[in-house]
C-alpha cells in the first residue's frame, strides 16, 4: 500500500487515524489531503473501513455517539456492507451511531429511492439499528432546506462546540459528490444536481467541519476524475476545516501511464 501525501489540512485533535505499511509500489497521485493507495481494491476499502472503526471509538469515548455522514451510492453502500460483515470490524458501534444522508432525492418518504428507505433497508435490520439513527432531510417539502438545516444545529449542537460536526463524511469520488455546494442565503443544505435527479443537500459548510472526510475511489470511472483534479486542484470543492481529507483508491486499476 502506497500512502501519498498532498496538501495536508490540519486537524484539530491532531489525529491521523489508520496507520498503515507504506509497501512502495508506484506513487500515489498528489490531490488535495493525503492519499491512501491500495494494491487493490480490497485493501483500499479496508484502509477506509480501519480509519472509520478507530472514528467511532474514539467519537464514542469522548461523546457517547459517533455521527457518520453517508453520500448514498454503489460505492459507499459496499463500504458500509464491509463493515457490518467482516469480522474485522465486529467491533463497529453501532447502537451509538447516528447515520445521516448527505443528499436526498425530492421524492416522498414511501418512495423506494427515498435515502430514508435505501438507509433502513441497508442498516436498520442488518446492523440491528434503531429507526432513530437515521437521519435524512424531508427532500419532498418546500422548506426542506430550512427544516434540514435546524435538525443538524439540534442534533450536532447538543454534542458541544467541541464536537460539533459529524465524527466522518464518507463520499463517492465523482464531481457530483466532490464539488463545491453554496446556498445563496447560507443555509445548511441548498438543491443540488446528482446524477440528473433534484436532491436537497447538505453544503459544502457543514460537509468540510467533519473530522475525516473520506472519498473513496475503487471504479474505473473514478479515476477519470482522480486525474482531474490531479491535473488542477480546483476542482476538488472539499476544503477540510479543523479536519482530514483522505482519498482512498485502488491502485491496482489506475490507467497505464499514470502516475509514472
Amino acid at each position: 500500500m502506497t500512502l501519498g501525501d498532498g496538501e495536508h489540512h490540519e486537524s484539530s485533535s491532531g489525529d491521523e487515524s489508520g496507520a498503515y505499511g507504506i509497501d512502495e509500489v508506484r506513487p500515489a497521485p498528489r490531490l488535495p489531503g493525503s492519499v491512501v493507495l491500495g494494491e487493490d481494491r480490497e485493501e483500499a476499502l479496508d484502509a477506509l473501513c480501519s480509519d472509520l472503526l478507530v472514528q467511532s471509538q474514539m467519537a464514542v469515548g469522548a461523546t457517547g455517539g459517533f455521527h457518520l455522514a453517508l453520500g448514498l451510492s454503489d460505492v459507499v453502500e459496499r463500504v458500509v456492507v464491509k463493515l457490518m460483515v467482516d469480522p474485522k470490524y465486529r467491533m463497529m458501534p453501532w447502537d451509538r451511531t447516528t447515520v445521516w444522508s448527505v443528499a436526498d432525492p425530492c421524492v416522498g418518504p414511501g418512495d423506494p429511492a427515498h435515502s430514508e428507505a435505501q438507509l433502513r433497508e441497508l442498516l436498520v435490520e442488518p446492523a440491528g439499528m434503531d429507526g432513530s439513527q437515521i437521519v435524512t432531510s424531508p427532500a419532498h417539502l418546500p422548506d426542506a432546506c430550512e427544516r434540514g438545516s435546524e435538525r443538524v444545529r439540534e442534533l450536532l449542537g447538543a454534542r458541544g462546540a467541541a464536537h460539533e460536526r459529524f465524527d466522518a463524511c464518507v463520499l463517492g469520488c465523482d464531481p457530483a459528490w466532490t464539488a463545491r455546494r453554496e446556498d445563496p442565503v447560507d443555509r445548511l443544505y441548498a438543491h443540488w444536481d446528482i446524477g440528473g435527479v433534484d436532491h436537497v443537500a447538505m453544503t459544502s459548510r457543514v460537509v468540510d467541519r467533519s473530522a475525516l472526510i473520506g472519498v473513496v475511489g475503487v471504479e474505473d470511472a473514478h479515476w477519470a476524475h482522480v486525474d482531474e483534479i490531479e491535473a488542477d486542484h480546483a476542482r476538488c470543492g472539499v476544503a477540510p476545516v479543523g479536519g482530514v481529507l483522505r482519498w482512498y483508491l485502488d491502485g491496482s486499476i489506475r490507467p497505464e501511464g499514470n502516475g509514472s
